[in-house]
This record gives structure tokens, sequence and C-alpha cells, in this order.
């Protein structure tokens, strides 16, 4: 089944990237991080805010988000982390897929 992301909120975009598995569905991830990086973006503009009000936005974001358990601050930087080494990944799939198709 197709999960469609497109009328997805920016937070619900965010969910989506965390818990998506990038080396089982690549081209869903692709999708969902070339969504979340548009739909930052529109924010960030919609905002005038500056780039580093996404990062803070996603921490503070991170300790509002309801969980079972009470993560660490730690806990949110390892999430984080790994959404960034995900984001690398991605980005270097991207670049293969469009160096394909040219």
């Amino acid at each position: 089944m197709e999960v469609d992301y497109l009328n997805y909120s920016l937070q619900e975009l965010h969910e989506a990237w965390i818990t998506i598995d990038d080396y089982a569905y690549p081209e869903r991830a692709i999708k969902v991080y070339q969504l979340l990086k548009n739909a930052e973006a529109k924010a960030t503009e919609d905002n005038s805010s500056s780039a580093s009000f996404t990062w803070v936005a996603s921490v503070l974001r991170n300790f509002s988000r309801p969980r079972l358990y009470n993560p660490s601050f730690s806990d949110i930087l390892l999430e984080e982390s790994s959404a960034t080494m995900k984001e690398q990944r991605v980005i270097k799939l991207i670049a293969k897929r469009e160096s394909i198709d040219h």
C-alpha cells in the first residue's frame, strides 16, 4: 500500500522521517525527505526565521512529543544523529538516481 505523504503536516513528516527505514524503503525515504525539506523551507519562509530555528524547533518538539517513556537529552541527540546519518544516505541515493537519469 502506497502512503500519501502530500497531506502530512511538518510534524507528521518529521515523525515519518524518523521512523522510515531507508534501507528497506529507499524510494519512500527519498519522497519523505524531499517533502520534508520543502515543508521546512516553506515554514522558514513563512516565519522568516533563520536556519537554526529548524534545529531548535526539532529539539523542542522532541521534548513535547508524548512518549511511553521519558527520554533523556542524550536519547534525543542520538535520534537527531540517526536522522542526520539517514539524511546523508538519502542525499547520496538522490544524487545516484539523478546521475542515472542523465
